[in-house]
């Protein structure tokens, strides 16, 4: 029997293997980032704080997070 492949998204132009089907609040929880800090887009497309709850990421999904850095 053949060993099943884990699921696997594109972050930030990287593969990355995650648990499966999951938020992007469950995503974020994993990646040890500040939530508060980071924009996320999935498959291009801006996915606002409000909607991460309930936005679910995909095998397959193409997904940036994008950390805020202050400046001047």
């Amino acid at each position: 029997m053949a060993k099943q492949a884990r699921p696997e998204i594109t972050l930030n132009g990287k593969p990355h293997e995650f648990a499966g089907e999951q938020t992007i609040v469950e995503l974020i929880d994993t990646l040890s980032v500040k939530a508060n800090q980071v924009a996320v887009a999935v498959n291009g497309e801006v996915v606002t704080r409000r909607q991460w709850p309930e936005t679910r990421v995909r095998d397959g999904d193409v997904v940036e997070v994008v950390r805020a850095v202050g400046g001047g």
